[in-house]
């Protein structure tokens, strides 16, 4: 990749072991989510035991990044101003568009190229049913937002959830949010 070309963010979000013939990786680079999927070949198979997962991550986003760079850096520009966030509404923060692209060996040498979300090697995430049945019912004198109507200001925290200064109708607020929602299985107890 060429010198001048260089992306100002990038993070490692999840590693998808897939089942016994494809993985993902999913990362963020410059503030734009890509999914690369690996299929089966003849070589050794990696497992959880063979290295640490934040390792592993890392190790793969290299190699990623060696190959897909040009690639990424036209779909996931560096922003002008590296401190410059990306403004967004807290659905965008949540579930963002995620660009899918497939890594494979052709003549021996490592290509990248996108694909369409159903030839990934995992299935999307979904947003969570509004219809999901629960106990909680929220009280009607507290203020309710949709998640598009509310800004994300700043991220403290975003791994299983984010944690954010958020804006809602002129308020600023604190935000914690899961992208399962009420299913989340922790929020039983």
């Amino acid at each position: 990749m060429d010198d001048a070309q260089e992306f100002n963010d990038v993070r490692g979000v999840r590693i998808n072991a897939g089942n016994d013939d494809d993985a993902d990786t999913t990362f963020e680079v410059n503030s734009k989510r890509i999914t690369v999927s690996v299929f089966a070949t003849s070589s050794r198979p990696v497992t959880a035991a063979d290295e640490d997962y934040e390792d592993l991550i890392n190790e793969a986003l290299d190699a990623i990044l060696d190959v897909g760079g040009p690639i990424f850096f036209q779909v996931a520009p560096p922003r002008r101003d590296p401190l410059q966030s990306a403004s967004l509404d807290l659905h965008s923060h949540l579930y963002p568009d995620t660009l899918d692209f497939r890594l494979q060996a052709i003549d021996g040498e490592a290509e990248l190229f996108q694909v369409d979300p159903d030839e990934a090697a995992s299935i999307a995430d979904a947003t969570p049913d509004p219809r999901f049945p629960t106990g909680f019912q929220p009280d009607n004198l507290l203020p309710q937002y949709s998640t598009e109507a509310i800004s994300v200001e700043h991220v403290f925290v975003s791994e299983n959830c984010t944690v954010s200064r958020v804006q809602g109708d002129g308020q600023n607020m604190l935000c914690k949010a899961r992208r399962t929602g009420l299913q989340d299985p922790g929020l039983a107890n």
